[in-house]
């Protein structure tokens, strides 16, 4: 029960204590801030297609070429994690570019985070 000297962050959007909307915020702000560096270093989608493309071995046009093997499909997941997660762009917008459902972004974008992780790959 909170007394009545202390004082609790709050914001009506988020449900949650005061603790819980403050880690909500901070992360919230740290991905903007990412969204806007990866932004000033150059980075849009045409870059960050070319960059994963590089990293896995493929030309740009095999990225988007809607081929199914295993090598295409583990870098265009890691292009929807890091398009999503880096460069904050939305899944209409990726959907749109590559033809695909807004849920199969979000998979992708799943299973990108895993593999980023687990390979320790990074953007820049």
């Amino acid at each position: 029960m909170v007394k009545a000297e202390e004082y609790q962050k709050g914001d009506e959007r988020i449900l949650g204590d005061g603790e819980f909307v403050t880690e909500v915020l901070a992360c919230a702000k740290e991905k903007l801030e990412n969204k806007y560096r990866m932004k000033a270093k150059g980075f849009d989608l045409e870059s960050l297609i070319h960059r994963v493309a590089e990293l896995n071995g493929l030309t740009e046009d095999e990225m988007l070429d809607g081929v199914r093997d295993k090598r295409r499909t583990d870098a265009r997941s890691i292009l929807m994690h890091w398009a999503t997660d880096q460069l904050g762009i939305t899944r209409t917008k990726l959907a749109e570019k590559l033809n695909l459902t807004q849920s199969a972004i979000s998979h992708a974008a799943r299973r990108g985070r895993v593999f980023v992780k687990n390979n320790q790959y990074y953007l820049n």
